[in-house]
Order: C-alpha cells, then structure tokens, then sequence
C-alpha cells in the first residue's frame, strides 16, 4: 500500500482535520465508522473523490454520491472531531463495557461510537468461522425450512449438503427461493422477530421453534411491543410468581421488557395513565392456543400492580371460575376450551387503581348441552356437579348415567379434577356474593337440564307420549326448573299455533318432542349463562373511567364439518383481523405518506371482500339468512340458492363441486372453508316453541320470570341471532377502534397438546393466518418508532452534552433543525433515520443505539439523583431525629410522668415511622425513653408488689420475693427508682432471712447427697443474693476438693493405674473424702455382688423395666444399699425428672437414637406444662412491634392502626405492607412481603393462577434463603391459619405448612411457637401427624435442593405417608446393649445437648465404669427461680415451672468450637459491626465430676474458692442467630468474658455458653 496520507469527509459530511493513513481509511470504512461512498482526497488527486472508487483503497461497491466542491474545502466542522493519529487501526479500539444495570454494550474509543452486537474485531475465532461459508434454507415437508451448506452452484440449479451430511441439488425458483442465512444467527435468540437477520419466514420460524424449545414461548412483533407472539407449551412454566409481577410492573429503565404477556398488560396500563386513553388487548389464535390462559394472566397483572380499595380486583378474577364453569369444555383441540366469546372492561380510576368493571359475552354454543363430537365433553359444570353433589339433585348414577353427557363417550379429562373445580367455583360464587338461594338455584337449573335430557318418548297415534321408564327424570326435570310436570310433558308432546286468530294444537311426533325437549334445555342453559354475566357485572360494577379491554374469543375454526356457529365464529375472527390489518398496516402507510418518507409498500391480505360478502346489504349471506328466516317457507336450500345467485362472480364465494347440496365454500383470509347450511335456518331463528317460552315465563322461581319474560301475543318482527350478534359484533369493533390496541397472536404448537413438540407446518400455517409475517415485515422495512419532533429533543437532547462542552440549541430554532443537530452531533450512522414533516422516525437498529446513549447518559444522571435524593431524606430523617429528640428529652428531664413518656414515645414513632423502612434502627433517645417508660412502670407494679409481701412469709413465697428483689435491682440504676421504699426494705429484709433458710438447709442437702450440680447452684444462689455462711463456705471448699480429687480418680480409673489410684485413695483418706469414682477404685478391687452388679446395669442405662425388676430381685434378697436406694428414688421421680435422667444417660452412653426419643419426650412434657409461654402472639420474641408494625404502612390516612395491629397475626385477605419478623436486611424484609402473596395465592385468599407455581416460588425462597426468611415464613403461614373462616384456604394452609416441614425445620427461634401452634390448632385427624413430622424435621436437617411442581405431590404424600422411626415416637426407645458404658465423648455431648435444653432438663453428671458397672448416682433438680420479663414466676423449687427457648434438635450446633459473631447491639446502627467473638473455652469432658453417694465428709480445712463474677439479666433477650443465649429477664449468669465493648461471653445456670448483649445485663459486683 502507498505510503499516501488522505483527507476524508465523516458522515455528517464534515471534513476530517488531520489526514490519515490508507490503512487507517480501510480500517474506518471496516468499522461502518464511514461508508465506502464517503469522499476522499490525497495530494495528487484532482478533485474528491468517493472511496469506493480510488483503486488503492477499495474496489467499486456502491453507487457514489455527487461529490462536493473541488478540494481541498474549507468547510468548518459543526462538531469537535476527534484527533486520530495516523495508521491507528479501529476495530482494535472496540472495548466491551456494561451499562450501570449490568447490560453489555461496545465502545469504540477511537471513533467513540457505540454498538449494542459484538464488532468483528471482538468475535472469537469460533464465532468467525461460523460466518465462513455459504449458507441457505431449504423447504422441508416436517420441519417447513432447514438450513444447509451450498457445495456448488451452477445457474439456478444448487447442489447443498443436508444435516445428514448427504447432499442433493435443487433448483431456486420462486416456490424454493433459497434464501441465504448467516451460520452465527442460527444460534441467535433475540426475543423480536423483526430483529432477525433475515426477513423471511425460514428465519422466523427457525427463531420461534429455538424459543420454544428453551421454554421461551413469548416473542415480539416489532419494537414497540405491542404485537406479542405467544406458543402454548401445554405445561407449567413458573414466568407467572408474584416475583415475575412485581419485575414487569418496575421494569429497568435501561433494559426493554422481555416478551411476556405481562409486557403486554403493563404497557397497557402504563399508557392508560401516561397518555389518558381507552387501551385494548386483542387475543385471538385457534381453538388450544392458549387465549383463556393469556386473558387471565393480563387480568391477574392488572389486579395486582392495580389492586382497589374493595378488593373489587378479587372479584374480577373470580369471575374466571365462574365462567370457565358454566362456558368452556373440553374439545379435540383443548382441554378447557371457551366456547363464547368475552369482552371485559377493566375501568381505572386517576390514580390507577382498579374502580369497576364489565363484562360483555358473545355467541355461546348452545348445541353442545344437547350434542358433542366423539371424545369431547359437555360443559364442565355438569360433571362438576355430578362429582360433588350428585346426591342432593338425584345425579347418583354419573355422568354416564345421562345422555347429554355420555353419549360423546368422554367423562374425565387429564388435568381437570372436576371436584376441586367446584370448589373453585362454590368459592368463586361467594367471592362474587351470591346468595345461598341463588346458588342454589344455579344448581337445580344444571340439574334439570341433565334430567330433562334423559326424557325420551314413544309413538302415540299421530303424536308421541313420553316413555313410562322416563318419568322419575321428567319429574326430576319439572321440579329443579320449577315448573308443573303436567304442563312440562304437555309442552315437548304438543304446540300450540295461531293464525289469524284461528288456534291450532299439532301434535310432536317422538322425534320433534325430542328436538322440542333439547330446544328447551339450550334455551334455558343459554338464559342461564347470561344470567350469571348479568350477576357478575353487577357484582363487579363500579365507577367508570378510562378502561383496559380485555377480548378473548374463539379463534378460526375449520372442521370436517361446519355449521352455522363455525360461519359467525370466522365472520368474528375476519373482523379482528381487519382491525389488525387497520392498525398494523393501513395506519402505518398513513403515517409515512403524511410524513413524506419514502417508504417500502408491503402487500398483505386485505379481506374486506369477505366482510363485504358475508355482511354487506342487501345480498350479504347473513343478511339473506335473516330475510329467509322471517318467510313462512323458508328453507336453507332455497337460502343457499339465492347466495348462489347474487354472489356466482364473487371472489371469495368459491364454485366447488360437492355432491352434498347443502354445502358452500367461502374463501376466508385463513383459507377456504367449507360449511354444510343444514340447520342455518332454525338456528339463525333461535327460538323454542311459544308453548315452552310460556310455560318457562309462568315457573314459580322469580329467577325463570326474568330469564323468560312474558311475551307479546303477536310480536311484530323476530330478532334473529345473526342480527343480533353482528349487532354486537360491531359495536365491540366501534369500541376497539378507539382504543389504542395491543395484540397477542396465540400458536397451537401441535394437536397432541404436548409439551416440547414444534410442529413447524403447523405453526407456519398460523402465523400466515394472523398476518405476523407481513406485521414483520412492514415494522422491518418501515420504521416502527416515531416520535413528534419536540418529543425527540426532549427525550435525546441529553446526547448534546458531551465532555469537551455542550453543544447548545440556539433559542427559536424549530424542531426540524434541533433534531438534526442532535443526530449529528453523536459519532454514529444516523443516515437510516428519517425527519419526516411532524415527527422522527427510526428503525429498531438506530433506536437501540439511540436508547444505549441515552441511557448512558442518565446513568451518571440517576446517579446525581440518587444522591439528592439520599440528602434530601437523610436531612428530612435528621429533622425528624431532632424532633423526636426534643420530644424524649422533655419527657427524660421530667422524669417520671408515665403520660409523658407514652405520648413522647407514641409522638416519636409516628415522626420517625416513614423513615424505618430505610433506617432500620430506633434513635437512643428514644430506646432511653421506652427504658424509663418500662421502670416507670415496673416500679409502680414492684410497689404494690411490696405492700402486698410486706406482711407474707418470705420462706413460704420465696420466689415471689426473689422475683420482686431482682426486678428493683435490675432498674436500681435508674434515678430515683427503687431502694427508697420503706416496703421494700422490709421485703429486702425478710428476704436475707428467708435467704439463710432457704440455702442453708439446701446447702446442707447438698453436701449430705453429695450433688456437685446441687452446690454449684447454692453457691451461685448465695453470690446472687451476697449471703454467706460456714454452710456455704464449707459447700465452697468440697467443691475445690471435688474438683481436685474426682478427675485424678477418674483418670486413674480409666487409665487403670493401680499405683495412681492408690495414691488418690490415700488423698481422699487425708481428707475423709468419698465419692462415687473413689468408690469405683475401690469397687475396682472388691468384687461386687450378683445383685449388685444387676441393679448398677438396669441403673446405668436408666431402663425402667430393668430397675423395677432389680428393686424386686433386691426385695426378694433384703438387700439394700445406695444403688437401690437410688433406683427407688430415681422410679419416684415425675415423669420429666426422669425423662431428663435418661437423656443425660443416653448422651453418655452414645445411644443416639434414646437420645433424640428423649429430647423430644421431655419437650412435649414441657410444653405439657407450660406451653402457654409459647402461645402465638405478640409476646414472640421474633416478631415486630404490633403498633409500629401498623404505623409503618405507607398512605395509611385513614387506617386504623390499631385494628390493623390487632390483626398483624390474624388471617387477612389483604397483602402486609411489612415483614412480620424482625428482619434486619430491608432485602430479605421486601421479599418477605412479596412471598406472603405467593402464600396467599396457594392458599386461595388471593386469586392468582398457578397456585402449585406460587408454593414452589415460596418454599425455593425459604430453602435458599436465611434462618431469618424461613422464621418469617413460618410466622406468616400461622398468621393465616389463625382465625381462618374458609374450610378451603385452611386446608392449603395446613398444606403449606406440611410442606414448610418437609423442607426445613421451623429456626430456633420459632420452633417452640410452632410445636405449641400444631398442639392448639392443628386439625384433629392430623394433629399427631404434625407433632411426628416436625419431630422428624428438626432432625433431619433442611433440605438443600430446590423444588418444582412435581415435587409437591410428592412431599405431600411423604407427609402423609411416610413411615417415620420409632425414636421419634414418645414411647422410651433403649437399643444400647447391657454393659455397654458411657463415653467419655458421649459426656462431653452432654454438656452440649444439655445445654440447648430448658434450665428444668438439667440433671446431675454421671460418670462410667470401666467393667460395664454404672457408678451408683444422685440427683436433685435445680432450686431455681426464674422470673419473666413482666415479673412473674416462671419456675421456683423443685416443683416449680420450668421453661426452655432452645429447640432440642439443635442440640450439635452448640458443640462447634467458635460461634458466629452475634448481630449488632440492640440500639445500635448496624453499620456497628461488634468485633469477632473469643473462641468458646475447650471442653474438658474429662473434667466433668460425678455426684457421690457417700454421707457428708468430715472437713480438714477450708480452702478459699474464688467464684467466677455473675450478672443480672435486666431484659428478655432472645437469641437472633446461633451463637447468642436466650435469656430471661431476672436471670443470673456467669461472666465468662467481658472484655468487649458490646457483646459479653457468659454462662447461665444451666451450662450454657454464648454471646449477649452487654447492654442488657448489669454486673452483681459493682
């Protein structure tokens, strides 16, 4: 290449400032940066030049534009060009970048243009050489176009190689056109069919069948997205949650909506409020292309996003049931086909909330109550009724038993459970409020149809009578329809006719009196239908305003045999589609000719020639048929001779020979049809007898009176059913046209109704019928964006700022100009757009960049706003802050005034309650004022508490009086509460008193039993209460002693060392001391006797069968001694005493299963006693506030927040604004709310489709989700079965709730609050089902894999059948064999499982023994008090009530070395991160001492013992994650670690071991 430096004009037409290389030219021209008929220059050159025509550069491939003035111009630039350097090559400047969305887009930082595809230069090598070669579409009989290689080609003739790899030459011609693809693009799956590369139906279809196959069965039709494509995949796709509504109603401004029928509803909806016009949807497409399906996925959006003050939008979609009842069967084509057409108006008031609505119904198929083809159904109301009260309507013998249902020989249908269906529909009824008379008179109007069918009759001289066999079922038939069974059979037997005044009774043969009987049945099932849409816009009705029109009616239809329905159905459906011709393409030529841009014209189907011959006066087949109906003789052959006549030349009336007389051929825009006019006449007429009409007018329901009017004895003109519904038909399209419509074109993708199978013929077929093909493209060729031209610069001015300086509009400039300077001020090929007179208009390519650029500007934008808007509401909170602050402060400084406080506290939620959803913390001062408001008020209930024990015995109610002491020294600190109190003194005293009778005679206890437990407790008792005694001091000192000599006993024991156990026996012997592992060294030496070693075993493994047999046997011998003694009194003990003695056992002795029988045994003992302390209700530890729970709702003028807090755990039919759960992450909060509509939805509580799809969003949710998203969901589902009216939504609650358990166990924090929830409220017959399986769930861990539809039949069945171990079970489970001893690990797991138990679980520590003989041991329950956050007793003595908070299952959890860190510090911001916790101290199971069972010993000295430092819990603390303790307020425990600020290490009494909140304990020594 010569080394020559060029000038080159841009496509803006300004000339290049700095010159550039030849390689540099190519490499623009390359990147479309500049065309190839761009002009250039070089010295040496006389004049301008276009590149394609300078041999250097180029060879000659377009045609070159008129070149400019002789060179070299001086014409300035308009715009600041970028400085290339010579030879930089383009394409390698292109950078892969993403939008602030995360959406990919190219920037090329040369040139700085933008690109949504990949340049060349960024395409890998793969996806190059899938560009190389010759590529086409070959016709395929199967799959209607394949793509295949080109070997060769010579002339037309072209040889390719099949997918097979085997070739074949074919000739192109207009039938085999050969249209060429590019190799990358059959991998494309871009969701618009006018993006394809190439605008042929072989690329179109390959597309949709790609789509399809991948489940992505939407598609759009042009880039304004108003024609949408949808494919039935005959199966569930879960693209319809609750999650996916809430997606299209927000969409990203940066990201077009993807094609979904929800795209359709909210570009609807968001038009009618935007541009305050009627909207329409059309839906229409074949019998099984899924029309009803889409109709009520728009309603279901529309009801959603919408919603109304009424739950009017409730109501609309139960309408659905109501008349898929009583309006769809099952055909060949669909399962649940509509066989009428709807129009419903869904009317918006100005905030666009849902105010009324109507319904409009058309055509429906009458014949089929009396007649359906072989292997169809009747309506699915009658087998509805025959499956759920067929005993009430003499409907026992089924659907076989009638023959307006069995002769078609199809009673069920896959997919269809009729009885739920009913259900549905008896749900439906009350939602819509009907009366229980009205619904009962629906009933007996099906069941006198089904019965009058079974009619039949006999000859009877010239007329007929009805068969004897008949006359239970015309009975039946006389009184559902309430009606005389005389005049009934006198009515089908016989008709009365007038003429001229002169009246004539003509007798029926059997065959009329059956036509006349079948006549009767659709007349009153036709009445009856259009009574119920009576009913339902009555129900629905509301105010008026801009409406969304939904149309769903039958598509096309072409059978081996059509009848006049098939005429009106395609007489509709050639209306829509001249409406979608009007639309899609004579309003687009309209526009491009008014606009003056040139404009490709596209050829399309313009039918209304078929209109004109099926409707058009005088001589419109309709037209005629009515004329023909009104003669005395006329007849359909003499009709048919006529349209013969009047239309021979008519293109569309088609001359086919038929030997069938009656039939005709009309050439509709989806083909030509055939149709047989037998019966055109009497159906067109629609009308029965005047005898029956009268005798239906004269029944004695009211309802049968306005259903069959009285009529005129000699009415003047009769109304015909074609006049009638052309009538309707055309006001339906006067309303259409002035609405703006949107379209969804509905593909059955084959006749098996199967999913996954693409029938491409078949499809093809439709898509020609729908005129998708040339909607595409005329959206392709034309230009499918418009925009006037004041709205162009307004939404595309932003692309005038740039980063070198704006580029400013001169002010008075007019539109026109202002758009043209925005185009050529971005570096892109704009020469596609078109500035027509009044408007811009562009193509999906220039929009996408256009959009691209936008949206990058706005980015920076977004992010500008974002950031004034933070100010603006963190100024707004501050100020609140303030308030709130000024408000506490008054009420602080006072002091005591309760009033204050509570309307300062009251006052600072509702100030502060806007911002909670985004701050999610409460100001100190405020928490400061709910501290004293709560002192306030525990010092006026702890005053009266201490006149009342003032005069009582302190050793009688001890605990009363521990109680009240704890509660003044936890708000002790507080000015000026507590201690002043001259009855408070007095308590404090009697107290101390109380105290040293109490612990002495306790300690005494302890030291004669030798309980380690029991001493650990009095000294903790004593320090709590700062009592000491040479009691206490010597129960100090053995403790020491134990602590010294039983562990080296034990390893000495267990080690077998006779010289160390000789030395532990000579320093127990120093100190006069005994215990059971010095009693097992000596054990050890001395053989023990039979009996004995029998008792020690049935003791050892806690076996009750084996210790009641050993006491006997020892009974038998009068022996006696401490292990009999034991196994007496262990037998004595209650039940949960014991229980806790066998779980102790069977941690130690490894026994997993016992232990688990165990756990669960003692937690149902428990919750026996005390389960009202977990009672669901507000005192839930997890839950939020009631009040500022309600306060939080936005636009809540008006609520009432205090009803809507007595309802925050109440069954609603209203979604919640608010998680009930304190959630911490907003995230996890927001999707909370959006959940509990998936649960109401499969509930039934709230009408959406696809419940199954809502359960497996939910439960996926919770699987996937926190500890705290699946504590919410169990709150949630409680909430809806508490106080639950309806029997239906209660049963698919308790299934929610199986389901729930069957996937994960109920989080710490609410198991206890579920297992008492079961206990109350669970239905009887499944209530020990429940308790069972959440036992099992608790142990079974959660489950990790995702579920899907047909997972939940199956947990549902598991639920109910699985066979679930015995250890689960109450009964004691003992698998551990004789002389099988306890672990030393076993031990240290008790220490673990103990631990996660309620403080009454614990029992004393046991130890092993090396010969399989259990150490002889004792125990005494814990003398513990313990006091609640309101101040009463929970637990006191050994008979006192104890409580637990930690789910046994969890037991192994409290055995990891470290826990996790704690959450933030209640009253701190989160951003308060609390600094890591300590590691947990190692376990010395080794350690651990076993209780002795020898007297009291004598003392030699009193060593010191240094007592760990305790605290005081001042609040109820519940633990938010694993790792924290429950605590109670009142409680003591033990400093472990408080070197942190925040967060303190302690141990409570009962061993355990975890975080808490060092704000909420109060050190005893300070």
């Amino acid at each position: 290449m010569p080394d020559k430096y060029y000038y080159y004009v841009d496509n803006a037409g300004n000339q290049a400032s700095d010159p550039m290389t030849a390689e540099a030219i190519i490499s623009l021209v390359k990147a479309k940066c500049i065309g190839r008929s761009n002009m250039a220059w070089c010295d040496g050159m006389s004049n301008w030049t276009p590149i394609e025509e300078i041999e250097e550069l180029v060879s000659v491939i377009d045609r070159p534009n008129p070149p400019p003035p002789p060179p070299p111009p001086s014409r300035p630039c308009r715009r600041p060009s970028s400085t290339h350097r010579s030879g930089v090559d383009v394409d390698k400047m292109w950078q892969e970048r993403l939008t602030a969305d995360g959406v990919c887009y190219y920037y090329n930082t040369l040139s700085e243009s933008v690109t949504w595809d990949k340049p060349y230069a960024l395409k890998s090598d793969a996806e190059r050489a899938e560009d190389d070669g010759e590529w086409v579409w070959l016709s395929d009989p199967v799959e209607a176009w394949i793509p295949v290689r080109v070997k060769e080609r010579s002339g037309a003739n072209v040889t390719v190689v099949l997918p097979d790899k085997s070739m074949t030459t074919v000739t192109q011609s207009a039938k085999e056109p050969l249209w060429n693809l590019s190799k990358s693009s059959l991998g494309s799956q871009v969701d618009d069919m006018v993006m394809v590369d190439s605008l042929n139906q072989a690329q179109m279809i390959h597309l949709l069948r790609e789509r399809y196959n991948a489940d992505q069965i939407y598609t759009w039709v042009g880039a304004s997205h108003s024609v949408l494509v949808s494919i039935n995949p005959f199966k569930q796709l879960p693209i319809y949650t609750v999650s996916t509504m809430t997606e299209f109603a927000h969409p990203s401004p940066n990201k077009l909506d993807p094609p979904h029928t929800f795209a359709i509803a909210s570009s609807a909806y968001e038009n009618l409020r935007s541009e305050l016009r009627n909207q329409a949807i059309l839906i229409s497409g074949e019998s099984g292309a899924g029309k009803t399906e889409a109709t009520k996925q728009c309603f279901n959006f529309l009801a959603e996003i919408a919603g109304s003050e009424s739950a009017l939008e409730q109501k609309i979609l139960n309408a659905n049931p109501v008349l898929e009842a009583f309006g769809n069967a099952k055909t060949l084509r669909n399962n649940n086909s509509s066989r009428f057409g709807r129009w419903t108006a869904v009317h918006f008031s100005g905030r666009g909330s849902i105010i009324g609505a109507a319904i409009e119904n058309y055509l429906l198929e009458k014949s089929r109550v009396v007649f359906q083809n072989k292997g169809e159904r009747n309506y699915h109301v009658f087998y509805q009724l025959c499956a759920n009260m067929a005993s009430s309507f003499g409907l026992s013998c089924g659907p076989m038993g009638f023959r307006y249902l069995c002769s078609s020989g199809c009673i069920t249908v896959p997919g269809i459970n009729d009885s739920d269906d009913f259900s549905d529909l008896t749900a439906a009824f009350h939602q819509l409020e009907f009366s229980e008379s009205d619904i009962q008179w629906v009933m007996e109007c099906v069941a006198g149809i089904l019965h009058l069918g079974n009619v039949t009759f006999l000859p009877d001289d010239e007329g007929s009578v009805v068969d004897p066999s008949c006359n239970t079922a015309v009975d039946a038939a006389a009184k559902y329809l309430k009606i005389e069974t005389t005049r009934l059979i006198n009515a089908l037997c016989h008709r009365t006719l007038e003429i001229r005044g002169e009246v004539n009774h003509i007798l029926h043969k059997p065959k009329e009196a059956q036509e006349a009987a079948d006549a009767l049945a659709k007349a009153v099932y036709n009445e009856l239908f259009n009574w119920l849409v009576m009913r339902i816009n009555a129900s629905v009705k509301g105010e008026s305003g801009h409406f969304i029109g939904v149309l769903d009616i039958f598509g096309f239809e072409i059978f081996e045999k059509n009848s006049f329905e098939q005429l009106c159905i395609n007489f509709t459906n050639e209306k829509l589609q001249q409406h979608f011709n009007a639309h899609t393409f004579k309003e687009e030529e309209h526009v491009y000719e008014s606009e003056g841009v040139p404009y490709e014209p596209v050829t399309f189907i313009d039918n209304q020639t078929v209109l004109d011959l099926i409707e058009k006066k005088p001589y419109g087949l309709m037209n005629l048929l009515d004329e023909e109906v009104r003669l005395p003789k006329g007849d359909e052959l003499k009709w048919l001779a006529k349209c013969s006549t009047h239309h021979a030349n008519h293109p569309n009336w088609l001359k086919v020979q038929s030997k069938s007389k009656t039939s005709f051929f009309v050439l509709h825009y989806a083909g030509a049809v055939g149709y047989d006019c037998t019966g055109f006449c009497d159906k067109n007429r629609d009308s029965v007898f005047r005898d029956l009409y009268d005798l239906m007018s004269s029944a004695s329901h009211p309802n049968f009176q306005q259903l069959f009017p009285v009529k005129d004895s000699n009415p003047r003109r009769v109304d015909t059913l074609g006049g009638a519904f052309r009538k309707q038909l055309n006001n339906l399209m006067d309303v259409c046209n002035l609405t703006h419509p949107h379209y969804i074109r509905c593909i059955k993708p084959n006749d098996a109704k199967r999913p996954q199978q693409f029938n491409a013929v078949m499809c093809l077929e439709q898509l020609t019928y729908a005129g998708v093909f040339e909607a595409v493209q005329i959206r392709k060729t034309g230009y499918p964006f418009r925009l006037p031209h004041a709205e162009f610069v307004s939404r595309y001015h932003y692309l005038l700022k740039k980063k070198h300086g704006s580029i400013t509009i001169p002010r008075g400039q007019d539109m026109e100009t202002a758009c043209v300077t925005i185009l050529e001020s971005v570096p892109q090929d704009f020469s596609g757009v078109a500035i027509g007179r009044t408007m811009v208009l562009y193509r999906a390519e220039e929009h996408r960049v256009l959009e691209l650029l936008r949206n990058l500007y706005l980015d920076t934008i977004y992010a500008i706003a974002q950031r004034q808007v933070r100010r603006y509401i963190s100024r707004r909170c501050i100020a609140a802050l303030k308030r709130v602050k000024v408000i506490c402060d008054r009420a602080l400084k006072n002091g005591n005034d309760v009033s204050l406080f509570d309307n300062a506290i009251q006052l600072s939620n509702d100030a502060f309650a806007p911002y909670r959803a985004i701050y999610n913390f409460d100001p100190h001062y405020l928490v400061a004022c709910r501290e004293r408001r709560f002192a306030l008020q525990e010092w006026t209930e702890l005053e009266q508490e201490f006149r009342r024990l003032q005069d009582m015995d302190a050793s009688v109610h001890f605990a009363d009086f521990a109680s009240a002491v704890t509660r003044s020294n936890a708000i002790s600190h507080i000015p000026g509460q507590g201690g002043d109190s001259k009855a408070e003194k007095i308590v404090r005293d009697k107290l101390r008193k109380a105290a040293s009778a109490k612990l002495e005679p306790w300690a005494k206890e302890a030291l004669e039993v030798f309980d380690k437990c029991e001493m650990i407790l009095v000294v903790q008792e004593a320090k709590a209460y700062a009592y000491s005694s040479p009691k206490i001091e010597e129960v100090e000192r053995w403790l020491e002693i134990s602590n010294k000599i039983d562990p080296w006993a034990e390893r000495a024991y267990d080690a077998r060392d006779k010289s160390e156990m000789e030395k532990v026996l000579a320093e127990a012997e120093g100190y006069s001391y005994s215990s059971p592992c010095v009693q097992e060294v000596k054990s050890w030496l001395d053989a023990v006797a039979e009996i004995e070693r029998m008792a020690m075993e049935a003791l050892n493994r806690l076996s009750k069968p084996d210790m009641e047999t050993a006491v006997e046997q020892a009974r038998d011998y009068t022996y006696n001694s401490p292990t009999i003694t034991e196994i007496q009194t262990t037998l004595g003990l209650p039940e949960d005493k014991f229980v806790r003695k066998q779980l102790t056992r069977a941690t130690e002795m490894g026994d997993e299963d016992r232990r688990i029988n165990r756990e669960i045994r003692l937690k149902d003992l428990i919750l026996d006693m005390h389960g009202t302390m977990f009672e669901f209700g507000p005192a839930c530890g997890v839950l939020r506030n009631g009040m500022e729970w309600a306060s939080s709702k936005f636009f809540g003028i008006g609520t009432n927040k205090t009803e809507l807090c007595k309802g925050m755990l109440k069954y609603t039919t209203a979604p919640i604004h608010q998680s009930l759960t304190a959630m911490h992450d907003n995230k996890e909060a927001k999707e909370a709310v959006k959940q509990f509509k998936n649960l109401m939805g499969y509930m039934g509580d709230r009408k959406y489709q696809y419940p199954a799809m809502l359960a497996v969003e939910y439960l996926n949710t919770g699987i996937e989700g926190s500890e705290a998203m699946r504590t919410e969901m169990y709150v949630q589902t409680m909430k809806q079965l508490s106080d639950n009216p309806s029997h239906e939504s209660l049963a698919m609650g308790w299934k929610m709730l199986s389901l729930l358990l069957s996937c994960f166990p109920p989080p710490v924090a609410i198991d206890n609050y579920v297992a008492m929830f079961i206990r109350q409220q669970a239905p009887v017959e499944s209530k020990d089902r429940f308790k069972l399986y959440l036992h099992y769930c608790s142990y079974s861990g959660h489950r990790t894999q995702r579920v899907n539809n047909e997972d939940l039949n199956h947990l549902l069945q598991e639920f109910q059948g699985k066979i679930i171990d015995e250890k689960f079970r109450e009964h004691d489970v003992v698998v551990i064999q004789a002389g099988k001893s306890p672990s030393k690990t076993g031990r240290a797991v008790t220490d673990a499982v103990t631990s996660s138990l309620a403080p009454s679980m614990l029992s004393g520590a046991g130890s092993n023994s090396a010969t399989g003989v259990a150490k002889p041991r004792r125990s005494v329950t814990p003398n513990v008090t313990m006091v609640s956050a309101g101040g009463n007793i929970i637990s006191s003595g050994n008979t006192a009530k104890k409580s637990f908070e930690h789910s046994t299952s969890r037991a192994e959890s409290e055995a990891e070395d470290v826990p996790p860190p704690p959450p933030p510090r209640p009253g701190k911001e989160s951003s308060d991160a609390p600094p890591p916790p300590p590691p947990r101290p190692a376990k010395e199971s080794s350690d651990v001492p076993a209780p002795p069972i020898v007297p009291r010993p004598v003392a030699r000295s009193k060593p010191k013992v240094s007592l760990p430092p305790s605290a005081t819990v001042m609040f109820d603390c519940a633990a938010a994650q694993e790792g924290m303790l429950n605590m109670r307020a009142g409680e003591t425990v033990i400093i472990e670690d408080a070197t942190k600020e925040d967060w303190w290490s302690v141990r409570n009494t009962y061993g355990q071991v975890g975080w808490a909140p060092a704000s909420y304990l109060r050190r005893n020594d300070e």
